[in-house]
């Protein structure tokens, strides 16, 4: 008989490893994954017989059978991958291991682990109450109205998006930029260790609408001003927001001087988060030099003017906020407007301009891609995609690396993200080079420029060193 909350895979590797009982081949299953979440009827009435047990006593130990329709209200990120992590305590796993949230054994609280060799330690206390917070609402079928389980998730998502560590000294390994839920089911992430330490601090921000977007403005501060000291609490925002503006003035510098993305450390290549917040940085600094040079501060709607708008989230809203209403955002802004003013007045580069001429810029011709190297023109694409994917995606490369704009407001398709993130990936210096000259000439542009500003570091190294010799 299965152990109480053992799940059903674990209860047969028990019985072949202890007893040496083998139902798989009477089940006529391969393996005993099927077996965790919803299995077959006929595979689960034949198992059954196998072992000489009830079929509804082996279904009370699968999850659709002890959640009954709740069952139905889990989603495909709720879940790990099966048949790895088990109680090295115990020595099983419970019918509960399979969901992303549960890093502890639900009978002694042991941290989930990998290998039965590792040593046994308890799970944090967060993790723990997340854990049982997340049951208890799956259970009595709240899961889909959970709005704090709801912002979990949403600060999930950010965090492994933007790459931003939930804590400057959590010691969590980051996912890989651009990461999200639904990315690589191998992902860290997903271990039991790491979701119990993300918990620590990420269970707390959640607990609210405001302390989540505190979070978020926290965590956007420390990753776009490392240096940034904490803000006093009588520092005069309307006086600092006076101060960049007459800056900005004595600058020189103008809306259109102003790219549409905006993030010092990240591309609209680094995933929707990534391009959201560049987009909402720009739209700032934008107000800022409107309301600086003209005496009017635009609205919304004035500054969305010619362009469609990106879809607003609780993440976004905590950076508008700390833009817009901090001293801290404040001091942000005003480093972002001095890197743009650092060229001269006749050096600065008209964004405006550029996104007008190459919105009908829409392919890039053969002879230009037949230049580019092997590994780019053959690599594979989803059979879905439609023809020329190459073409169209060097066009959207160059829109967003001269236009400075999001791939959302290009006149390329936004679904292209993941695309042209392994396209950026795959581009070889030469490769860059190539397709910024030809953006260039699109631009009316001497290909002087495109060296000057858009060369690899080591052929600058490399020419430097020529001119050192002679």
């Amino acid at each position: 008989m299965p152990l109480a909350h053992e799940s059903l895979p674990s209860m047969l590797w028990r019985l072949q490893r202890e007893v040496g009982i083998y139902p798989q081949h009477a089940s006529g299953l391969k393996t005993y994954r099927s077996l965790y979440d919803d299995p077959d009827p006929a595979a689960l009435r034949r198992t059954a017989e196998a072992l000489g047990l009830p079929a509804q006593v082996l279904g009370q130990h699968t999850l659709a059978g002890r959640l009954g329709e709740t069952y139905n209200q889990l989603s495909w990120w709720d879940f790990r991958q099966p048949g790895r992590w088990a109680c090295p305590a115990c020595g099983h796993q419970t019918v509960w291991t399979r969901l992303v949230l549960v890093s502890a054994c639900t009978a002694c609280g042991i941290l989930l682990s990998s290998k039965e060799e590792s040593p046994t330690r308890p799970a944090p206390e967060t993790a723990r109450r997340v854990q049982r917070h997340y049951l208890n609402a799956l259970v009595h079928g709240r899961l889909a109205d959970d709005d704090r389980i709801a912002r979990w998730w949403r600060l999930l998502s950010f965090h492994l998006c933007t790459g931003w560590p939930v804590h400057p000294e959590s010691g969590l390994e980051p996912m890989p930029r651009g990461s999200g839920l639904g990315t690589n089911r191998e992902l860290g992430w997903r271990n039991p260790d790491w979701i119990a330490e993300f918990a620590v601090t990420g269970w707390p921000a959640v607990e609210t609408v405001r302390s989540f977007r505190g979070h978020i403005k926290t965590v956007a501060t420390q990753m776009l001003a490392p240096d940034l000291a904490e803000a006093e609490p009588d520092v005069d925002v309307v006086e600092s927001r006076k101060r960049l503006h007459r800056r900005i003035r004595a600058w020189g510098l103008a809306e259109h001087h102003i790219p549409d993305h905006v993030l010092p450390d990240g591309t609209p290549f680094d995933g929707c988060h990534a391009e959201a917040i560049g987009y909402a940085i720009s739209r700032a600094l934008r107000r800022e030099v409107v309301h600086a040079t003209t005496r009017h501060r635009p609205t919304k709607d004035e500054l969305l003017a010619g362009r469609r708008p990106l879809r607003q989230t609780r993440e976004l809203a905590g950076i508008n906020q700390l833009l817009a209403c901090d001293a801290a955002g404040v001091e942000i802004l005003t480093r972002l407007a001095a890197r743009l003013a650092q060229p001269g007045r006749g050096e600065r580069i008209d964004y405006r301009h550029r996104r007008e001429t190459l919105a009908t810029l829409r392919t890039v011709p053969s002879s230009i891609l037949k230049q580019l190297s092997p590994a780019l023109r053959e690599r594979k694409v989803p059979a879905r995609v439609r023809a020329n994917p190459l073409g169209r995606d060097a066009a959207a490369w160059i829109w967003i690396q001269l236009a400075g704009g999001v791939l959302h407001h290009s006149p390329h398709h936004a679904a292209a993200r993941t695309r042209l993130r392994s396209f950026d990936r795959t581009l070889t210096p030469e490769d860059r080079l190539l397709l910024l000259e030809y953006g260039y000439e699109v631009l009316g542009a001497v290909a002087d420029d495109v060296t000057r500003q858009h060369r690899p570091a080591a052929v600058g190294v490399e020419r430097e060193d020529q001119a050192d010799a002679s």
